[in-house]
């Protein structure tokens, strides 16, 4: 039954118990495997470990990882120096040892940090924009791989 899920291009499968389950785009399953936190905060362990809800049928519960998602990259930019955001996100790209990539992290951070402000990801007053659940594996790769690549250079993922 996968094999003919799969060649159909679907992103769902069959499991064990019989059930269909979604399994996201390649760049989401990648991102799905490779995130496995040990950043030492149980609270930023926990906003990640929320990847399951990722996987579900529901629209809803997609879009709420992608918002759990977010305030995991909020957390993790704070964790180094608590109360100073700034501070701390620099800590955390300092981990970075070649500088024109470090510049292209902080870029991609700050761009992304302007998607969840600029969209109903984790800001929803009357002047942000609805995320169209299209985006949803987009945005979750994107920033999933953001989150795996900064925990592996502070030597957070287990």
């Amino acid at each position: 039954m996968n094999n003919i899920l799969h060649r159909g291009g679907t992103m769902y499968e069959l499991s064990r118990q019989l059930q269909i389950i979604r399994t996201g785009t390649p760049a989401v399953q990648q991102v799905l495997e490779q995130l496995r936190p040990a950043s030492g905060d149980a609270e930023l362990d926990g906003l990640l470990h929320a990847k399951e809800l990722f996987l579900s049928r529901k629209e809803k519960e997609r879009g709420l990882a992608l918002d759990k998602l977010w305030d995991g990259f909020t957390r993790l930019k704070t964790i180094d120096v608590q109360g100073n955001k700034k501070q701390s996100a620099n800590v955390l790209l300092g981990n970075i040892n070649n500088e024109a990539f470090r510049e292209v992290t902080s870029n991609e951070m700050l761009a992304l940090t302007d998607v969840g402000n600029d969209f109903m990801i984790r800001h929803h007053e009357t002047g942000t924009h609805t995320l169209p659940p299209e985006a949803y594996d987009y945005l979750f790769a994107r920033m999933g791989s953001l989150i795996v690549y900064l925990l592996k250079v502070s030597d957070r993922l287990s």
